[in-house]
């Protein structure tokens, strides 16, 4: 997968990272809004869909760890306006602990909690749980023996927040502000109530469903606030993340290191789910969402203190792994284009960047100059005389070397990945591959040239002086040269 294929998935995205270090990177691409042709940048406002769950599990666990409620009670116990009933109709004695990990035998109504409309009359939350709409024609009943079987339920986390707002006697949007937001200093998270919205708007990124379309409205309504109705920027959601890394080591002001570490505890018979959130492979605690007008991710290596925001504004029809928000997750930018051989596994992507470029390149004009290139990138490859640099698996630099000519053949960037270093790198590792006892040279376009400006510069950094004029498949160049270091010595 690379890069430039996600993005032509998805109208806007953004990223946050946090790497082991603890230094944080964002990354921002594409349209908040495709019509007004509103980029997306670090105000830009995204749904994150059920990484609600893990914020009303946050809250939910600070109340537990005050002794506010107790999560292995009965919901029954703190529910006043709704109660929770089996399927004969009495009370039922599913705890807490079973809704927060979709072990309650709570079930969603067939194609419940989707589709609705800004424009729609508007439905209670209670009108949900008794399953009185077609966004959930389900009551929502404990259908199942809780710990039986896993079934995954944003009606569930309806009734959490049922529940916190009878606990409370406040708006759930209210309880979160208090408990969560506020004390992190956030001013860009929040759970889309009309209000919340009118204050929002302007910078709420627009979504578009599978087709590409734009939903109308912009974006729909969600009433399941606790499940699906969470709004934030990559960069709060990762101050989130990082509070909640805190904790887990014992160095949180705002929760306890127990009160997440339960969170992060497989739960019994699904080892897969912890309270919130799913638990993943290499110590990884995961909060994914997805809705019909786009699909986000967190990722929290709660061994190595690494945490991945990716949050998008369209609906791509696949999961995250297969839409590429996973592998943008599990993307290293601080770490990624080091230099490497390319190898023959490369060359699809190596020619995909030269395919990109090659108007810049005389002799590249043609299909089949393209496909001639592309054998003699393959040999080089097998001489250990390519060179490249990836993010992820895709590549993002190329350079060509010849040790018998003792030459620069061919140096190119990905245009998003300049201004990063990349052409350094790359020239500095072929020059260590290269004999400096002998010259070395690299032609390259002339001075009144404006394609030259970039490659001159980087080429006299390194200590080339321009030598003879020549031309290459007709197009006017000039060799620069990189005396001996043995003829550099003698003249010392």
């Amino acid at each position: 997968m690379e890069y430039k294929n996600i993005q032509e998935v998805f109208p806007g995205i953004g990223c946050a990272w946090t790497n082991a270090a603890g230094k944080t990177t964002s990354e921002y691409c594409g349209v908040a809004d495709w019509e007004s042709n509103t980029p997306v940048s670090s105000d830009t406002i995204f749904p994150a869909f059920s990484i609600s769950k893990f914020i009303t599990a946050i809250c939910v666990m600070k109340l537990y760890e005050q002794g506010v409620i107790d999560i292995d009670h009965p919901a029954n116990t703190y529910l006043q306006q709704w109660k929770l009933r089996t399927l004969d109709g009495s009370e039922s004695n599913t705890s807490i602990r079973s809704i927060l990990c979709h072990t309650a035998g709570i079930m969603d109504g067939e194609d419940a909690f989707y589709g609705l409309r800004r424009n729609d009359p508007e439905i209670s939350l209670v009108d949900i749980l008794e399953g009185k709409t077609t966004y959930n024609n389900r009551p929502v009943r404990a259908e199942k023996p809780q710990g039986e079987a896993f079934e995954y339920s944003d009606a569930g986390y309806c009734v959490l927040q049922q529940l916190l707002q009878d606990v409370m006697h406040k708006s759930f949007d209210d309880i979160v502000w208090d408990i969560l937001l506020d004390p992190l200093g956030l001013c860009n998270t929040f759970f889309a109530t009309p209000g919340n919205i009118a204050c929002f708007e302007s910078r709420m990124a627009t979504g578009y469903d599978e087709e590409g379309l734009p939903i109308p409205g912009r974006f729909p309504a969600v009433p399941d606030l606790a499940a699906s109705g969470l709004w934030s920027t990559p960069k709060e959601l990762l101050i989130i993340a990082k509070e909640f890394m805190k904790a887990y080591e014992g160095r949180s002001r705002l929760l306890r290191q127990k009160t997440v570490q339960e969170m992060a505890k497989p739960v019994e018979k699904f080892p897969w789910t912890g309270l919130g959130l799913f638990i993943g492979e290499d110590n990884t605690l995961i909060s994914r969402g997805w809705g019909e007008s786009g699909q986000c991710m967190l990722k929290m290596h709660f061994r190595t203190g690494e945490i991945a925001v990716v949050m998008t504004n369209r609906n791509p029809g696949v999961d995250q792994q297969a839409s590429g928000v996973e592998w943008l997750a599990d993307r290293k930018p601080g770490e990624g284009n080091q230099v490497s051989f390319g190898s023959p596994d490369d060359i699809e992507s190596w020619m995909n960047l030269v395919r990109r470029v090659s108007w810049n390149f005389p002799g590249l004009e043609t299909e089949k100059a393209l496909e001639d290139h592309r054998q003699t990138v393959l040999k080089f490859m097998e001489k250990k005389q390519a060179l490249c640099t990836k993010n992820g698996e895709e590549i993002t630099g190329v350079l060509l070397f010849s040790r018998n000519r003792n030459m620069i053949c061919c140096l190119a960037v990905s245009p998003e990945q300049r201004r990063k270093g990349i052409a350094s790198k790359l020239l500095e590792k072929a020059l260590d591959e290269l004999d400096r006892n002998r010259d070395i040279t690299v032609s390259t376009f002339r001075e009144d040239d404006e394609k030259g400006v970039a490659p001159r510069a980087l080429y006299r950094k390194y200590g080339f002086r321009e030598s003879e004029l020549t031309e290459e498949f007709g197009y006017p160049n000039q060799v620069f040269v990189l005396k001996s270091s043995l003829r550099t010595n003698d003249k010392s």
